[in-house]
Order: structure tokens, then C-alpha cells, then sequence
């Protein structure tokens, strides 16, 4: 059903995600990724191979990064960070030239891959510049990014830069133009606040904390 291509062949691609069987239609989506010419097709067959982390895909996988289809692009880009976590896998592309791609979604996988520990560094520098883009899409998809990759473990590969882009989006949440970028802001100031409450808690010995200070913190 895969071969099929077309709608019945996406179908088909998301039940195998759903059942777990990705692992055992390997070939089969390669062969459409190589093959298939209709862009949703490729972009399925990538997402399941990147979402099992099959390195024996990382290959083909990688080659979608320079697909005309901003979908493939967006998804062989999730894909290569899900990959390059992996053991022994080692970095499989290096993603400094798609921090500036003009769609959004590529733009933003991008740099939740180097966030989460491909390059960190690169990528803090490269969400500051994102979350301050002219185009609303794109502050829309860098309070995404921030969302997800600037709490826990996070607040440390930021590195100096994570003060900043804190203060970047509390920025947005009250003086965006733009209604959907303030309130995906507002949401993300309370998931980077209550996470910081997490930390000064686990790091501070509470029988030690006044109770002033117990009672600001909850």
C-alpha cells in the first residue's frame, strides 16, 4: 500500500507509525523518498524513518535536506536531530547554513536540532535573531522553538545567551503585533517561569528558605 503513493500511500505510512512497524518497512520507504514524486509522500516516509531512528536511513534522510518542498526539508531536519542523538551516530550535517532558511518550520527545526545539543552556542545566537524577524511567522515559530528547548537542560546550553531570550519573549507576550505570537508567547513565559521556579526550588534547601520566600514561590 506504501507503493501506492498518492493519499492511500500516506495513509499507509502513518499506520505503520502508529503500529510500530516503520522498522520493518525501511526499504519501502526509502525507495519512496528516492523515488516518489509527490512532496506529502516523501515528507511521511521521512518523519517515520526519523521518528524510529533508523541509521541505516541517515543517508537518504540527509538528502531530503535539500528537497525543493519546505515540508521534506522541515521534516529530514527533525529527523537528522532525532538522529544525531543517538549513540555512535556522530553529527550527520551541519545545519549553520539552514538557520536562516525562509520558511519558518525548516528554519525552526534547525535550531531546536542545535539547541538540543548539536550546536548550541550557534543556535541561542541564531533564536535571538528569530524571535526578533519582521515576519510574524517566523517570531511565531521561534517562541516555538524556545518552548521547547530552554527549559530543564536546556537553561544550560543556552549558555550567557538564555537571560536574553527569556526577556525576548516576555517581550512578545506583551508588545507583539501580532495576536498568535503574543499569546504562543504568554504560554511560553509560564512554561519558562514555572520551570525556573523548579530549579531555584531543587537548588535552594528548602528548610532554609524564609517564609516569605516559601510563599512567593508557590
Amino acid at each position: 500500500q506504501v507503493r501506492a503513493g498518492g493519499e492511500a500511500g500516506v495513509r499507509a505510512m502513518q499506520r505503520l507509525r502508529r503500529l510500530g512497524l516503520v522498522p520493518h518497512a525501511q526499504d519501502v520507504l526509502v525507495e519512496t523518498i528516492r523515488r516518489d514524486q509527490e512532496a506529502r509522500c516523501v515528507a511521511t516516509a521521512t518523519a517515520a524513518l526519523g521518528e524510529m531512528r533508523l541509521a541505516g536511513a541517515a543517508g537518504v534522510i540527509t538528502a531530503c535536506v535539500s528537497h525543493t518542498d519546505a515540508r521534506v526539508r522541515a521534516n529530514a531536519i527533525e529527523a537528522i536531530g532525532r538522529l544525531s542523538r543517538s549513540p555512535g551516530t556522530g553529527r550527520l550535517l551541519d545545519l549553520k547554513p539552514l538557520r536562516d532558511d525562509p520558511h519558518h518550520r525548516v528554519r525552526a527545526n534547525a535550531l531546536r536540532a542545535m539547541l538540543a545539543g548539536i550546536e548550541p552556542a550557534g543556535g541561542a545566537a541564531s533564536l535571538s535573531a528569530m524571535l526578533g524577524d519582521e515576519r510574524p511567522m517566523h517570531r511565531l515559530a521561534g517562541v516555538w522553538v524556545a518552548q521547547r528547548t530552554l527549559t530543564g537542560p536546556g537553561r544550560a546550553r543556552a549558555g550567557e545567551r538564555y537571560p536574553e531570550l527569556v526577556a525576548r519573549v516576555g517581550e512578545l507576550a506583551t508588545s507583539d503585533p501580532d495576536v498568535k505570537v503574543r499569546r504562543r508567547a504568554k504560554a511560553c513565559g509560564v512554561r519558562l517561569d514555572a520551570d525556573m521556579r523548579i530549579a531555584w526550588k531543587a537548588s535552594v534547601p528548602w528548610q532554609t528558605l524564609s517564609k516569605a520566600a516559601q510563599e512567593q514561590s508557590t
